[in-house]
């Protein structure tokens, strides 16, 4: 699970990265991710990619 940064829209994030076959969801502003066996290190590194671009340098929020 990943704590989105405030002001972040989750939605906006789950349809760029369902764009990119990269496949999670969302409950609130958590970013729910299940990376199996079958997980690529390619895989995982387009989803760094992909949420760096979306999301930026922002910190993540406080819990």
């Amino acid at each position: 699970m990943l704590g989105l940064p405030q002001g972040t829209e989750p939605a906006k994030i789950i349809a760029a990265l369902r764009d990119e076959r990269l496949y999670c969801d969302a409950r609130g502003t958590t970013l729910r991710l299940s990376p199996g066996m079958v997980t690529t290190e390619t895989a995982v590194d387009a989803l760094i990619a992909q949420l760096t671009e979306h999301i930026g340098s922002r910190r993540r929020r406080a819990s």
